[in-house]
Protein backbone atom coordinates (compact mmCIF):
# COMPACT_ATOMS: atom_id res chain seq x y z
CA UNK A 1 0.00 0.00 0.00
CA UNK A 2 3.01 2.27 0.11
CA UNK A 3 2.89 2.68 3.91
CA UNK A 4 6.44 2.60 5.28
CA UNK A 5 5.50 1.74 8.88
CA UNK A 6 2.65 -0.50 10.02
CA UNK A 7 -0.45 1.11 11.50
CA UNK A 8 -2.50 -1.00 13.89
CA UNK A 9 -6.12 -0.43 14.85
CA UNK A 10 -6.98 -1.94 18.23
CA UNK A 11 -9.81 -2.18 20.73
CA UNK A 12 -12.42 -2.23 17.96
CA UNK A 13 -11.31 1.13 16.57
CA UNK A 14 -10.85 2.91 19.88
CA UNK A 15 -7.05 2.85 19.57
CA UNK A 16 -4.83 3.51 16.55
CA UNK A 17 -1.19 2.53 17.08
CA UNK A 18 0.43 5.17 14.92
CA UNK A 19 3.99 6.51 14.94
CA UNK A 20 3.44 10.11 16.00
CA UNK A 21 4.16 12.42 18.93
CA UNK A 22 1.29 12.66 21.37
CA UNK A 23 1.58 15.26 24.18
CA UNK A 24 0.71 13.77 27.62
CA UNK A 25 -1.76 16.54 28.44
CA UNK A 26 -3.65 15.76 25.22
CA UNK A 27 -3.75 12.07 26.11
CA UNK A 28 -5.15 12.76 29.59
CA UNK A 29 -7.79 15.08 28.12
CA UNK A 30 -9.30 12.10 26.29
CA UNK A 31 -10.62 10.82 29.60
CA UNK A 32 -12.63 14.00 30.19
CA UNK A 33 -15.53 12.75 28.11
CA UNK A 34 -19.08 11.73 28.74
CA UNK A 35 -18.29 8.18 27.59
CA UNK A 36 -15.89 7.84 30.52
CA UNK A 37 -18.74 8.01 33.02
CA UNK A 38 -20.76 5.41 31.13
CA UNK A 39 -17.76 3.09 30.86
CA UNK A 40 -16.88 3.33 34.54
CA UNK A 41 -20.47 2.78 35.62
CA UNK A 42 -20.68 -0.21 33.29
CA UNK A 43 -17.53 -1.73 34.80
CA UNK A 44 -18.92 -1.30 38.31
CA UNK A 45 -22.24 -2.80 37.22
CA UNK A 46 -20.57 -5.80 35.62
CA UNK A 47 -18.33 -6.33 38.64
CA UNK A 48 -21.28 -6.35 41.00
CA UNK A 49 -23.32 -8.78 38.89
CA UNK A 50 -20.97 -11.09 37.04
CA UNK A 51 -17.29 -10.69 37.71
CA UNK A 52 -16.99 -12.61 40.98
CA UNK A 53 -18.63 -15.67 39.48
CA UNK A 54 -15.67 -16.11 37.14
CA UNK A 55 -12.79 -14.08 38.53
CA UNK A 56 -12.10 -12.39 41.86
CA UNK A 57 -10.35 -9.32 40.48
CA UNK A 58 -9.99 -7.17 37.38
CA UNK A 59 -6.48 -6.24 36.23
CA UNK A 60 -6.01 -2.94 34.40
CA UNK A 61 -2.70 -2.14 32.71
CA UNK A 62 -1.46 1.31 33.77
CA UNK A 63 -2.48 4.13 31.41
CA UNK A 64 -4.50 1.87 29.09
CA UNK A 65 -8.04 0.54 29.06
CA UNK A 66 -7.59 -3.21 28.70
CA UNK A 67 -10.40 -4.89 30.57
CA UNK A 68 -10.81 -8.68 30.48
CA UNK A 69 -13.85 -9.65 32.51
CA UNK A 70 -14.12 -13.29 31.42
CA UNK A 71 -10.68 -14.88 30.95
CA UNK A 72 -12.26 -18.07 29.60
CA UNK A 73 -15.75 -18.96 28.41
CA UNK A 74 -16.24 -22.75 28.59
CA UNK A 75 -19.10 -23.19 26.08
CA UNK A 76 -21.37 -21.46 23.59
CA UNK A 77 -24.33 -21.82 25.96
CA UNK A 78 -22.37 -19.93 28.60
CA UNK A 79 -21.59 -17.21 26.06
CA UNK A 80 -25.26 -16.98 25.05
CA UNK A 81 -26.30 -16.62 28.69
CA UNK A 82 -23.70 -13.92 29.29
CA UNK A 83 -24.75 -12.15 26.09
CA UNK A 84 -28.39 -12.04 27.16
CA UNK A 85 -27.42 -10.78 30.59
CA UNK A 86 -25.14 -8.06 29.21
CA UNK A 87 -27.82 -6.97 26.72
CA UNK A 88 -30.23 -6.44 29.61
CA UNK A 89 -27.67 -4.33 31.44
CA UNK A 90 -26.92 -2.26 28.34
CA UNK A 91 -30.58 -1.37 27.90
CA UNK A 92 -30.18 1.00 30.86
CA UNK A 93 -27.27 2.82 29.18
CA UNK A 94 -29.53 4.89 26.91
CA UNK A 95 -28.01 3.59 23.68
CA UNK A 96 -24.58 5.09 24.32
CA UNK A 97 -22.83 1.70 24.24
CA UNK A 98 -22.79 -1.02 21.62
CA UNK A 99 -22.33 -4.78 22.01
CA UNK A 100 -20.47 -6.92 19.47
CA UNK A 101 -20.85 -10.69 19.82
CA UNK A 102 -18.07 -12.98 18.57
CA UNK A 103 -17.86 -16.76 18.61
CA UNK A 104 -15.80 -16.71 21.80
CA UNK A 105 -16.05 -13.20 23.21
CA UNK A 106 -18.09 -10.04 23.73
CA UNK A 107 -17.00 -6.49 23.02
CA UNK A 108 -18.63 -3.47 24.67
CA UNK A 109 -17.66 -0.17 23.09
CA UNK A 110 -18.99 3.39 22.94
CA UNK A 111 -21.56 3.89 20.19
CA UNK A 112 -19.35 6.39 18.38
CA UNK A 113 -16.29 4.11 18.33
CA UNK A 114 -15.84 1.47 15.64
CA UNK A 115 -13.29 0.18 13.17
CA UNK A 116 -14.87 2.14 10.34
CA UNK A 117 -14.11 5.48 11.99
CA UNK A 118 -10.50 4.46 12.69
CA UNK A 119 -10.09 3.07 9.18
CA UNK A 120 -11.43 6.29 7.65
CA UNK A 121 -9.07 8.32 9.85
CA UNK A 122 -6.05 6.36 8.63
CA UNK A 123 -7.05 6.89 5.00
CA UNK A 124 -7.33 10.60 5.72
CA UNK A 125 -3.92 10.76 7.44
CA UNK A 126 -2.16 8.75 4.74
CA UNK A 127 -3.92 10.47 1.84
CA UNK A 128 -5.32 7.19 0.52
CA UNK A 129 -8.48 7.24 -1.57
CA UNK A 130 -11.37 5.02 -0.54
CA UNK A 131 -11.30 3.11 -3.83
CA UNK A 132 -7.61 2.30 -3.23
CA UNK A 133 -8.24 0.71 0.19
CA UNK A 134 -8.87 -2.96 0.99
CA UNK A 135 -10.54 -4.09 4.22
CA UNK A 136 -10.79 -7.69 5.44
CA UNK A 137 -13.09 -8.89 8.21
CA UNK A 138 -14.83 -11.93 9.64
CA UNK A 139 -17.10 -10.48 12.35
CA UNK A 140 -20.02 -8.12 12.67
CA UNK A 141 -17.80 -5.49 14.30
CA UNK A 142 -15.86 -5.37 11.00
CA UNK A 143 -18.87 -4.23 8.97
CA UNK A 144 -18.36 -0.46 9.58
CA UNK A 145 -14.76 -0.87 8.39
CA UNK A 146 -15.82 -2.82 5.30
CA UNK A 147 -18.23 -0.02 4.41
CA UNK A 148 -15.35 2.48 4.37
CA UNK A 149 -13.19 0.49 1.93
CA UNK A 150 -13.32 0.51 -1.83
CA UNK A 151 -12.75 -3.25 -1.80
CA UNK A 152 -14.22 -5.19 1.12
CA UNK A 153 -13.35 -8.83 1.72
CA UNK A 154 -15.28 -11.01 4.15
CA UNK A 155 -14.72 -14.47 5.59
CA UNK A 156 -18.25 -15.89 5.80
CA UNK A 157 -19.52 -12.33 6.00
CA UNK A 158 -22.28 -11.66 3.40
CA UNK A 159 -22.13 -7.89 3.99
CA UNK A 160 -18.75 -7.75 2.21
CA UNK A 161 -18.68 -7.14 -1.54
CA UNK A 162 -16.25 -10.08 -1.88
CA UNK A 163 -17.24 -12.89 0.47
CA UNK A 164 -15.18 -16.08 0.78
CA UNK A 165 -15.70 -19.31 2.69
CA UNK A 166 -12.06 -19.78 3.70
CA UNK A 167 -9.10 -17.60 4.61
CA UNK A 168 -7.03 -19.27 1.87
CA UNK A 169 -9.45 -18.14 -0.85
CA UNK A 170 -9.55 -14.63 0.58
CA UNK A 171 -5.73 -14.48 0.66
CA UNK A 172 -5.53 -15.60 -2.96
CA UNK A 173 -7.91 -12.78 -3.91
CA UNK A 174 -5.94 -10.24 -1.85
CA UNK A 175 -2.59 -11.27 -3.35
CA UNK A 176 -4.04 -11.03 -6.83
CA UNK A 177 -5.42 -7.55 -6.11
CA UNK A 178 -2.18 -6.23 -4.65
CA UNK A 179 -0.20 -7.88 -7.40
CA UNK A 180 -2.02 -6.16 -10.24
CA UNK A 181 -2.30 -2.81 -8.46
CA UNK A 182 1.43 -2.30 -7.93
CA UNK A 183 4.12 -1.82 -10.54
CA UNK A 184 6.66 -3.34 -8.16
CA UNK A 185 4.87 -6.71 -8.37
CA UNK A 186 5.48 -7.16 -12.09
CA UNK A 187 7.59 -10.28 -11.59
CA UNK A 188 4.91 -11.87 -9.41
CA UNK A 189 2.32 -11.20 -12.10
CA UNK A 190 4.42 -12.90 -14.74
CA UNK A 191 5.00 -15.89 -12.46
CA UNK A 192 1.24 -16.23 -11.94
CA UNK A 193 0.53 -16.08 -15.65
CA UNK A 194 3.34 -18.53 -16.43
CA UNK A 195 1.90 -20.94 -13.86
CA UNK A 196 -1.55 -20.65 -15.47
CA UNK A 197 -0.26 -21.40 -18.95
CA UNK A 198 1.78 -24.33 -17.57
CA UNK A 199 -1.42 -25.78 -16.08
CA UNK A 200 -3.12 -25.31 -19.43
CA UNK A 201 -0.26 -27.05 -21.21
CA UNK A 202 -0.66 -30.10 -18.99
CA UNK A 203 -4.42 -29.97 -19.51
CA UNK A 204 -3.98 -30.08 -23.29
CA UNK A 205 -1.54 -33.00 -23.13
CA UNK A 206 -3.84 -34.82 -20.75
CA UNK A 207 -6.69 -34.62 -23.27
CA UNK A 208 -4.52 -36.01 -26.06
CA UNK A 209 -3.14 -38.83 -23.91
CA UNK A 210 -6.64 -39.72 -22.78
CA UNK A 211 -7.79 -39.94 -26.40
CA UNK A 212 -4.87 -42.17 -27.40
CA UNK A 213 -5.52 -44.46 -24.42
CA UNK A 214 -9.24 -44.74 -25.19
CA UNK A 215 -8.58 -45.48 -28.87
CA UNK A 216 -6.11 -48.24 -27.92
CA UNK A 217 -8.52 -49.80 -25.40
CA UNK A 218 -11.40 -49.60 -27.89
CA UNK A 219 -9.44 -51.30 -30.65
CA UNK A 220 -8.34 -54.01 -28.22
CA UNK A 221 -11.97 -54.53 -27.17
CA UNK A 222 -13.16 -54.76 -30.77
CA UNK A 223 -10.45 -57.28 -31.66
CA UNK A 224 -11.26 -59.31 -28.54
CA UNK A 225 -14.99 -59.26 -29.23
CA UNK A 226 -14.63 -60.30 -32.86
CA UNK A 227 -11.83 -62.88 -32.65
CA UNK A 228 -12.56 -64.51 -29.28
CA UNK A 229 -15.09 -67.22 -30.14
CA UNK A 230 -15.54 -68.44 -26.57
CA UNK A 231 -16.60 -65.01 -25.27
CA UNK A 232 -20.20 -64.87 -24.10
CA UNK A 233 -22.61 -62.52 -25.86
CA UNK A 234 -23.26 -60.66 -22.58
CA UNK A 235 -19.53 -60.05 -22.13
CA UNK A 236 -19.18 -58.76 -25.70
CA UNK A 237 -22.07 -56.38 -25.14
CA UNK A 238 -20.50 -55.07 -21.93
CA UNK A 239 -17.13 -54.49 -23.68
CA UNK A 240 -18.78 -52.60 -26.54
CA UNK A 241 -20.87 -50.48 -24.16
CA UNK A 242 -17.84 -49.50 -22.08
CA UNK A 243 -15.87 -48.67 -25.23
CA UNK A 244 -18.76 -46.50 -26.47
CA UNK A 245 -18.94 -44.61 -23.16
CA UNK A 246 -15.16 -44.06 -23.03
CA UNK A 247 -15.10 -42.73 -26.59
CA UNK A 248 -17.97 -40.33 -25.96
CA UNK A 249 -16.20 -39.03 -22.82
CA UNK A 250 -12.90 -38.63 -24.70
CA UNK A 251 -14.46 -36.76 -27.61
CA UNK A 252 -16.24 -34.40 -25.22
CA UNK A 253 -12.95 -33.72 -23.43
CA UNK A 254 -10.85 -32.96 -26.50
CA UNK A 255 -13.65 -30.86 -28.06
CA UNK A 256 -14.00 -28.80 -24.90
CA UNK A 257 -10.23 -28.31 -24.70
CA UNK A 258 -9.99 -27.36 -28.37
CA UNK A 259 -12.58 -24.59 -28.18
CA UNK A 260 -11.10 -23.50 -24.87
CA UNK A 261 -7.86 -22.78 -26.75
CA UNK A 262 -9.58 -21.05 -29.66
CA UNK A 263 -11.43 -18.80 -27.22
CA UNK A 264 -8.11 -17.74 -25.70
CA UNK A 265 -6.70 -16.71 -29.06
CA UNK A 266 -9.83 -14.79 -30.06
CA UNK A 267 -9.88 -12.84 -26.81
CA UNK A 268 -6.17 -12.13 -27.06
CA UNK A 269 -6.55 -10.71 -30.55
CA UNK A 270 -9.46 -8.53 -29.42
CA UNK A 271 -7.39 -7.04 -26.60
CA UNK A 272 -4.22 -6.49 -28.66
CA UNK A 273 -5.28 -6.62 -32.34
CA UNK A 274 -1.99 -5.25 -33.73
CA UNK A 275 0.45 -7.70 -32.18
CA UNK A 276 0.43 -10.07 -35.15
CA UNK A 277 1.72 -7.28 -37.40
CA UNK A 278 4.69 -6.46 -35.20
CA UNK A 279 5.97 -9.73 -33.70
CA UNK A 280 6.60 -13.29 -34.81
CA UNK A 281 7.30 -15.75 -32.00
CA UNK A 282 7.16 -19.43 -32.95
CA UNK A 283 7.85 -21.42 -29.79
CA UNK A 284 5.86 -19.87 -26.94
CA UNK A 285 3.58 -21.85 -24.62
CA UNK A 286 -0.19 -21.60 -24.81
CA UNK A 287 -2.15 -18.98 -22.91
CA UNK A 288 -5.58 -20.12 -21.81
CA UNK A 289 -8.87 -18.32 -21.40
CA UNK A 290 -8.77 -17.51 -17.65
CA UNK A 291 -5.42 -15.80 -18.19
CA UNK A 292 -6.85 -13.68 -20.97
CA UNK A 293 -9.94 -12.88 -18.91
CA UNK A 294 -7.65 -11.86 -16.06
CA UNK A 295 -5.64 -9.53 -18.30
CA UNK A 296 -8.72 -8.16 -20.05
CA UNK A 297 -10.32 -7.27 -16.74
CA UNK A 298 -7.25 -5.61 -15.24
CA UNK A 299 -5.26 -4.47 -18.28
CA UNK A 300 -5.53 -0.80 -17.31
CA UNK A 301 -3.86 -1.45 -13.96
CA UNK A 302 -1.20 -3.97 -14.96
CA UNK A 303 2.12 -2.34 -15.92
CA UNK A 304 1.96 -1.86 -19.69
CA UNK A 305 5.40 -3.37 -20.28
CA UNK A 306 4.39 -6.58 -18.48
CA UNK A 307 1.18 -6.96 -20.47
CA UNK A 308 2.80 -6.18 -23.80
CA UNK A 309 5.76 -8.48 -23.23
CA UNK A 310 3.67 -11.36 -21.97
CA UNK A 311 0.95 -11.22 -24.60
CA UNK A 312 3.39 -10.52 -27.41
CA UNK A 313 5.48 -13.59 -26.62
CA UNK A 314 2.38 -15.73 -26.39
CA UNK A 315 0.20 -14.50 -29.24
CA UNK A 316 2.02 -15.98 -32.21
CA UNK A 317 2.97 -19.13 -30.32
CA UNK A 318 -0.65 -19.66 -29.39
CA UNK A 319 -1.72 -19.16 -33.02
CA UNK A 320 0.92 -21.52 -34.39
CA UNK A 321 0.08 -24.17 -31.81
CA UNK A 322 -3.61 -23.77 -32.59
CA UNK A 323 -2.89 -24.61 -36.24
CA UNK A 324 -1.20 -27.83 -35.15
CA UNK A 325 -3.86 -28.35 -32.52
CA UNK A 326 -6.64 -28.05 -35.08
CA UNK A 327 -5.07 -30.77 -37.21
CA UNK A 328 -4.67 -33.06 -34.19
CA UNK A 329 -8.18 -32.26 -33.06
CA UNK A 330 -9.67 -33.14 -36.48
CA UNK A 331 -7.71 -36.40 -36.58
CA UNK A 332 -8.77 -37.54 -33.10
CA UNK A 333 -12.32 -36.34 -33.67
CA UNK A 334 -12.70 -38.33 -36.90
CA UNK A 335 -11.13 -41.47 -35.39
CA UNK A 336 -13.27 -41.40 -32.28
CA UNK A 337 -16.47 -40.54 -34.13
CA UNK A 338 -15.75 -43.51 -36.37
CA UNK A 339 -15.20 -45.72 -33.32
CA UNK A 340 -18.45 -44.49 -31.78
CA UNK A 341 -20.32 -45.45 -34.97
CA UNK A 342 -18.60 -48.85 -35.03
CA UNK A 343 -19.36 -49.46 -31.34
CA UNK A 344 -22.99 -48.53 -31.85
CA UNK A 345 -23.24 -50.89 -34.83
CA UNK A 346 -21.57 -53.73 -32.89
CA UNK A 347 -23.90 -53.17 -29.92
CA UNK A 348 -26.99 -53.31 -32.16
CA UNK A 349 -25.66 -56.42 -33.94
CA UNK A 350 -24.91 -58.14 -30.62
CA UNK A 351 -28.35 -57.29 -29.24
CA UNK A 352 -30.04 -58.64 -32.38
CA UNK A 353 -28.07 -61.90 -32.17
CA UNK A 354 -28.88 -62.16 -28.49
CA UNK A 355 -32.61 -61.81 -29.20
Amino acid sequence: MGIQKPIIIGENGAVIYYTAKFPPEQAFSLFDTEEKEHLLSLIESLKSHIIYKYKKSVWLQPNTINLTIFPKIPSKDTLDNITSYVEEILQDKQGSLELYVHCDSLEIVPKSINKGIAFKKILEIEGIKKEEAIAVGDGENDIPMLNEAGCSIGINLPQATNNFTTIAKAMDFILTKTMIDHHTRKEDLLKKLEYEQLCNDWRHRDAMLWSVLVIAITLAGVVLGILEKNLRTEDKLLIYLLALIFNIAAIVKITKDHYYQLGSTELMNKIFPNLDKTLTIDDSPRIHKPTIDFIKKHKDRIPLFSVYTYIATGSQGCKNENKNGQSAFRLFFIIQMGLIVIMFALIMTTIMSFI
